[in-house]
């Protein structure tokens, strides 16, 4: 009887894993219907994954958007909001953040844009910072346009993940 009581316990402590986990999938996948894709600016869909995050996760998040962001090309946007997208699933999984923010500013001339996510979480070692799957994959398709990622990251301070695109002339007109 105390085996089969065991065995009863282990596999309910599955089922709820389980549970937990395809939770978890399926808050990741609905979080992947992006609506940078619907012809919204850069600056509302930054504003409303900030929003679902934060109501997902109780964790706020303060979003600094200018007001006169010029519509930048859909494979930017894509992927600037993606990279906002996978900076903030950090922060979730692991940086037992009690806030973060979200900056996105022009360069003057509107020569490149930059967002940045910082946290005041726990901070990331150094070989997390250059061997994450998602970091890595940020920093290839950011590179595939032209552009960079800066991650600094203290036990003190938490982590600012930065990325920055050119956009030059060859933003789509207002």
């Amino acid at each position: 009887p105390d085996q089969q009581e065991r065995a009863i316990q282990i596999i309910e402590t599955v089922r709820e894993q389980l549970a937990e986990g395809l939770d978890e999938v399926r808050e990741t996948v609905s979080m992947l219907r992006t609506p940078a894709g619907t012809g919204i600016s850069l600056s509302a869909a930054l504003t409303q994954l900030a929003a679902d995050f934060e109501q997902a996760t109780h964790l706020p998040i303060a979003v600094s958007v200018p007001d006169d962001l010029p519509l930048l090309p859909e494979a930017a946007r894509l992927a600037l909001f993606r990279a906002t997208q996978e900076a903030h699933t950090n922060v979730q999984r692991h940086a037992e953040a009690t806030a973060a923010s979200v900056h996105l500013t022009l360069s003057p001339g509107l020569a490149s844009v930059n967002v940045r996510v910082k946290d005041n979480g726990r901070g990331m070692a150094e070989d997390a910072i250059n061997n994450g799957f998602g970091l890595r994959g940020m920093q290839e398709r950011i590179a595939q346009l032209g552009g960079t990622v800066d991650i600094e990251s203290t036990p003190i301070t938490g982590t600012s993940v930065s990325v920055t695109l050119p956009i030059g002339d060859s933003r789509d007109p207002a």
